[in-house]
């Protein structure tokens, strides 16, 4: 009896092992076929002219628009809640692997923090990516809550525990479709404008090593002869003014990389121009993508 409940262990193990490898393969074969901004990314499909980056707020960087207004080619490596060490990381591997764009266009509030369960996502792209890998594991080595210690350990022991996460959604949802028309195409409600004068939004989270990441993308890209143009991207009207720290923000970057920062927080100023008090809609942002135009911020 004993011998038998072994050998049905041991096929179970085997079992697991072989589909665990098998569904990690089918899985890997729809990343690697997405259209999917990262998914081009690593597979070198994403050679483009000017890159776009930033967290939600790097979307309304409308790429149709942009290139209709450029004639030049874009890629926008923006995402939802986008921590900056992965927008950098992102921008690195780029500049590693295709000739030098023109320049990147980069919105620094996406230097607020970090965001532990969008790293650990980005788990699928780890075996393009010694950075992503690296920081998919220092996230679970300095996990002090219980809920991502054991993250980047799962991910080498379980092809399939990679794909667990938001992020590998997008990749077969843009199968067969482009994503460059992600962005939030409706009007603010009339009860976020009545609540406006409540609201208080939360102050940046400023780290210090987001500042030497910059400083290091800004060093790699200036050698290669792209331009790193830093943007603040527009607010609703007023929302601007409630921030905490935006000044300090801007003043701290333009002090670490010597760069300039192109303030459009308060650039434009009708509410039909917005989705919500961060993101400028289809029509806000084709107003802003004028302004920047405008401001000289695309070459």
């Amino acid at each position: 009896m004993l011998k038998k409940r072994l050998t049905w262990l041991v096929l179970l193990l085997v079992f697991t092992f072989v589909g665990d490898r098998l569904g990690g393969w089918v899985l890997g074969k729809i990343r690697d076929k997405s259209n999917f901004r990262y998914s081009r990314l690593y597979t070198g499909r994403a050679k483009a002219d000017i890159l776009l980056v930033g967290n939600s707020r790097g979307l309304p960087l409308f790429q149709p628009y942009v290139e209709e207004a450029t004639h030049k080619k874009t890629l926008n490596l923006s995402y939802n809640g986008l921590p900056n060490y992965l927008g950098v990381a992102f921008v690195l591997d780029y500049l590693d692997r295709y000739p030098a764009p023109d320049e990147i266009i980069y919105d620094i509030t996406i230097c607020n923090g970090g965001n532990p369960p969008l790293t650990i996502g980005m788990g699928p792209y780890a075996k393009y990516s010694p950075r992503v890998d690296s920081l998919v594991k220092a996230v679970s080595d300095q996990d002090t809550t219980g809920s991502y210690d054991f993250a980047w350990k799962g991910q080498q022991f379980s092809h399939l525990y990679r794909y667990d996460s938001e992020v590998f959604l997008q990749m077969p949802y843009y199968l067969n479709k482009s994503d460059e028309f992600w962005l939030m195409d409706r009007v603010i409600p009339q009860a976020m404008i009545d609540d406006m004068p409540n609201f208080k939004p939360y102050p940046f989270n400023i780290w210090p090593s987001m500042l030497v990441d910059l400083r290091q993308m800004v060093h790699v890209a200036e050698a290669k002869g792209t331009k790193v143009k830093f943007i603040v991207g527009p607010y609703y009207p007023g929302y601007a003014d409630k921030l905490p720290n935006l000044d300090e923000l801007i003043s701290t970057v333009k002090e670490a990389t010597g760069l300039p920062v192109h303030d459009f927080s308060r650039g434009l100023s009708e509410s039909t121009y917005f989705a919500d008090y961060q993101h400028p809609n289809l029509k806000g942002s084709k107003a802003y993508i004028d302004l920047l135009k405008e401001a000289g911020v695309f070459e």
